[in-house]
Formats: structure tokens, C-alpha cells, sequence
């Protein structure tokens, strides 16, 4: 399965938006894996230029407490 993510470009919302839309896609993918048919545990995140450098952050962040929003 392959999802595309939409994220805000700094023209509409500061830094963290597109990080902050980034993690919010995963917990949309997690909360819906079953119906999707995912393992929640075993997402990839793939992108190039902008995308890829959002996906290394989201997964980077995953424990720092500033960029934690809604759990992810």
C-alpha cells in the first residue's frame, strides 16, 4: 500500500507544521491499520528533496516532547 501525504508549505503555517501534518498522517495510518490491512508496527516513510528531510525529522522526533501533538 502506498499513502501520499499532504503537508503545509512554510507559506501557509511556521515550522513545525509540515512535521507536526507528517506525524499526524502516521497516527491516521495507525488508527486505521486494521481496516487497511497494516501492520501498525511496520510503516516506512520514503521521499526525496523536502519529503525525504520531513520523513528523517518525523522520525527523529519521535521521542522529543516539543514535537509531540496527539501522540505520535
Amino acid at each position: 500500500m502506498t499513502a501520499l501525504v499532504s503537508y503545509r508549505l512554510s507559506a501557509e503555517a511556521k515550522y513545525a507544521a509540515a512535521l507536526h501534518d507528517c506525524k499526524a498522517a502516521l497516527r491516521c495510518l495507525r488508527a486505521h491499520a486494521k481496516e487497511l490491512k497494516l501492520d501498525p508496527e511496520r510503516i516506512g516513510c520514503m521521499g526525496g528533496s523536502a519529503n525525504g528531510h520531513l520523513f528523517g525529522l518525523t522520525a527523529m522526533t519521535t521521542r522529543q516532547a516539543e514535537f509531540k501533538v496527539g501522540g505520535a
